[in-house]
């Protein structure tokens, strides 16, 4: 197959320094290729929108209404976003559709068919722009494009066809990745606070490089991985807590750590094994009392305490689907040391025995992910109606987010709050860095 290239004259007009943009239309054949362990030399191979299945994407230079976020009023919009030779047209914008049998690009008074074997790439020329992705798949709900908006990334772009919909992956230097990263996961935090989450989260990219290694990238742009929406909401503060721990990640016995955090512990952070059954004990996550003076650092989070009603049919009906058999009635079997369900009894036409956080997935993924914010609850039957009192969200392993805030707030160093949730582990540089 002849391959077909785009080359871009344009150039984004930046403070100091002038940036071409290329984009490339080449073919996928065999093997994706291998990458690299993390450094912040190199860059990472995201996968975003994969939870919106995009059937196609628009690419802008502009944000919204022609104008960029506050957040980045230092990066100016570009005018003009490729040009495609031979032709040489110049686009300001382009949407990237697919439709079987081609991957399709057009713009205004432009359109090429391509191969749905073949992959666009839209890069600078000295590795580094921003650019506004939107996702248009055909079967979004309203409330999801309004959650998604759109959003504008560092580094460059990958587009290839990935069963029946697109793939889309940002390539991006780690540092960008990490900042992006601190900006969805607490924008608001105070330096020390960013400081521990961006050592947490470097640690989890050595500790994972290769999780999603045979589909052709390094990490997802979800909570399976993390959180990550580009570069909208980095701030310089963010900027400086990247750079001031760069290398850094928390090791013990000189290996990389299993880095885990969640938003708010609730006072008691989790216990590993218990948490997860597969997961092996280790001495750094242990579950520990989340406390200053008596006090809890988590505290001030929303979700320190939180009280769901569940109707009685609903929940048995959930649970009905999902094992086969109708459900009469449903309690706490066993709670672990960290006050977290480890089981539950369901009782039907046989006693099922589920896992706390089993309970709390499947639950969630029909009535809605805060309904459970954790496994630290009690249960209660009144009136035909389910009563979850609980504190914290996420699993509450390693870093409580409003804790480290909290103590960041009150002047404990990153090094102090990492101290603190991760105990016996060291701060050292990854010697691959």
């Amino acid at each position: 197959m002849t391959k077909a290239r785009i080359l871009s004259s344009s150039m984004l007009s930046l403070p100091v320094m002038r940036f071409r943009i290329l984009a490339v239309i080449g073919c996928l054949s065999g093997p994706l290729p291998a990458i690299v362990a993390p450094s912040t030399a190199q860059t990472l191979h995201i996968r975003l929108f994969e939870i919106f299945h995009p059937q196609s994407l628009e690419i802008n230079s502009e944000a919204e209404n022609g104008s960029t976020k506050k957040s980045n009023r230092d990066h100016k919009p570009a005018n003009k976003l490729l040009t495609i030779s031979p032709s040489r047209d110049t686009l300001s914008w382009a949407r990237i559709s697919l439709t079987p049998p081609f991957l399709q690009i057009q713009s205004a008074g432009f359109s090429r068919s391509l191969s749905l074997t073949d992959t666009i790439k839209l890069a600078a020329a000295d590795g580094y722009f921003f650019a506004l992705l939107r996702p248009r798949p055909t079967t979004m709900k309203v409330a999801d494009e309004a959650r998604l908006g759109a959003r504008r990334y560092a580094g460059s772009i990958k587009i290839f066809v990935a069963g029946n919909e697109l793939c889309v992956v940002n390539i991006t230097p780690v540092d960008d990745y990490l900042a992006g990263v601190l900006a969805a996961e607490m924008p608001q935090a105070d330096l020390a606070a960013l400081q521990a989450q961006a050592v947490v989260s470097r640690t989890f990219l050595v500790k994972n490089d290769q999780r999603h290694q045979q589909t052709g990238y390094q990490f997802c742009d979800l909570t399976h991985c993390q959180t990550y929406k580009g570069s909208d909401g980095v701030t310089a503060k963010i900027k400086r807590a990247v750079a001031e721990t760069r290398d850094e990640i928390l090791t013990f016995a000189h290996q990389p750590i299993a880095a885990y955090y969640s938003s708010t512990c609730g006072g008691f952070t989790g216990d590993d094994a218990g948490v997860w059954a597969k997961t092996a004990d280790q001495p750094y996550l242990q579950s520990l009392a989340d406390a200053g003076n008596k006090l809890d650092f988590c505290r001030n989070s929303p979700h320190y305490r939180w009280r769901s009603r569940l109707p009685a049919d609903s929940l048995h009906e959930i649970w009905r689907q999902r094992l086969g058999e109708p459900i009469t009635s449903i309690a706490v079997a066993k709670k672990g040391t960290d006050g977290r369900v480890r089981e539950l009894a369901l009782m039907g036409n046989s006693l099922h025995l589920i896992s706390g956080e089993d309970f709390r997935a499947v639950t969630c993924r029909v009535i809605g992910w805060n309904t459970l914010k954790s496994t630290a609850f009690d249960l209660q039957f009144e009136k035909n109606t389910y009563i979850f009192e609980g504190r914290g969200l996420g699993h509450g392993l390693g870093l409580c987010q409003y804790g480290a805030m909290e103590m960041a707030r009150r002047g404990y160093s990153y090094r102090e709050i990492l101290r603190h949730y991760f105990p016996d582990t060291d701060i050292q540089r990854d010697k691959q860095q």
